[in-house]
């Protein structure tokens, strides 16, 4: 019962607004087209036959007026009841108690006042036959004969939209219990406590950045040579400032390898860069290496492409001169990739690929290497065994809560320090309203 009262209240926005259509339109039918009805009434005395005492001559009654109420409705009786009336197809026939007692009212309800008395009266001559012959009633005689009515009456308006909203809130209700709940998403909560037994916390989330984007590749396409640092609003810069801060706590002396890499197809390289601009805008020496050559797109931000990548360096001593390619963001430099997909694999177990990795984590202060999807290819596994430290990118609300503890924790087996998850693109409503005004521009 728990379960399905949480599952209604997380229903009940779309159930409220649902109701309220339904009622709404409720209400604009009847105060707008419904029409207004006339009532024309006769009067007919009917005493049951066989009543041996006052209480069985009330029931025989009550029955009696049942019984009259179907047969009026049966083909038969309205057929003749049609021969001396005419119809319009919207007059309906009903027959009531008067007076709680022998007295029966054949009542007739449409819009044309005259067809409703024609019809009425027809009815009525029509049943006096009836209760007189096959059924049987002991005294039968017309009281009064139904006359056109001058006043229409108003519809039960208020009841009709009362009934709409009910039947609707739980018909509605009950479509909500029926239908399966989406399964609930992993996202970024800046105010939830990270638990004690996770293996891979949550660093930071990163707002989302398209626009920012797509502004910095129309700056691109009409000459401009800004970075894609100062293309962010501030909203993500300080959201990548929290996430340099992340890694310098846990880090306190400079001189480290950071692996940044997607689950999935997540835009780990614009976080790299993002990132190591963050890095050298406070101070530090950073190396920013292109590793991903399924989808190498580091080039194209930073505007600059190489000819020689890793694999050069640890073929030939002075490549490595050529292969570092300098920026326009001071203290930054970058080295491309080259090399056709899989390369990786061939020299990752050499001696030779790990000491170059120490050895650039001693020349500069922060080495950050933008590797493929780890659930795609083996490569950022690779590179997460030899590198100091390994950051996971995933797409806030991709994944349920299980699928993402489930990758994580296979992939911290295969690297060496499994530093946590940053979650980007994240949505605004995420973000508090004073940290939407303050940082967002």
């Amino acid at each position: 019962m728990k379960k399905l009262r949480q599952k209604w209240l997380r229903a009940l926005p779309a159930v409220a607004f649902f109701c309220a259509a339904v009622t709404l339109a409720m209400a604009v039918y009847t105060f707008r087209w419904e029409p207004e009805r006339y009532r024309a009434s006769c009067t007919v005395y009917a005493l049951p036959a066989g009543a041996s005492s006052d209480a069985d001559a009330a029931e025989l009654a009550r029955m009696l007026c049942r019984d009259c109420d179907l047969l009026i409705n049966t083909p038969e009786f309205q057929q003749k009841a049609l021969q001396n009336a005419r119809s319009d197809g919207k007059t309906r026939l009903y027959v009531r108690q008067a007076d709680g007692g022998h007295m029966l009212r054949v009542e007739a309800v449409g819009e044309n006042a005259g067809v409703a008395a024609g019809l009425s009266n027809a009815a009525a001559d029509v049943l006096l036959e009836e209760l007189s012959g096959r059924m049987g009633a002991g005294e039968v005689h017309l009281v009064s004969r139904a006359e056109t009515p001058e006043e229409p009456f108003a519809p039960n308006r208020p009841v009709k939209i009362a009934a709409a909203f009910l039947l609707s809130f739980a018909l509605f209700s009950l479509i909500a219990l029926l239908i399966p709940a989406p399964k609930e998403r992993a996202r970024w909560n800046p105010r939830e406590l990270p638990d004690e037994g996770d293996p891979c916390p949550c660093l930071t989330g990163v707002a989302e950045y398209d626009g920012c984007l797509r502004r910095m590749s129309r700056e691109r396409r009409r000459g401009g040579q800004s970075t894609l640092a100062d293309s962010v609003d501030e909203l993500t810069r300080e959201n990548v400032r929290e996430l340099v801060l992340q890694l310098r706590s846990r880090q306190p002396k400079p001189g480290c390898s950071v692996v940044m890499a997607g689950l999935e197809d997540e835009d780990s390289a614009t976080l790299s860069l993002l990132t190591a601009s963050e890095l050298a805008a406070q101070g530090f020496e950073v190396l920013l290496m292109e590793m991903d050559s399924y989808a190498p797109s580091l080039r194209k931000w930073l505007g600059v492409q190489g000819t020689m990548d890793v694999v050069d360096c640890l073929q030939r001593e002075d490549a490595l001169r050529t292969a570092l390619l300098s920026t326009l963001i001071p203290r930054l430099l970058f080295m491309d990739v080259c090399h056709e997909p899989g390369f990786l694999s061939r020299i990752a177990a050499r001696p030779g690929f790990a000491a170059f990795l120490t050895d650039a984590a001693q020349s500069f202060d922060y080495v950050i290497l933008n590797a493929p999807p780890c659930q795609s290819v083996s490569d950022a596994a690779l590179l997460g065994a030899l590198a100091d430290r390994t950051v996971v990118v995933a797409q806030d609300g991709r994944y349920t809560p299980r699928e993402l503890t489930g990758m994580l924790r296979a992939f911290a087996g295969r690297v060496r320090c499994l530093e946590g998850v940053v979650f980007c693109r994240v949505p605004l409503k995420s973000f508090s309203r004073t940290e939407r005004r303050a940082l967002r521009s």
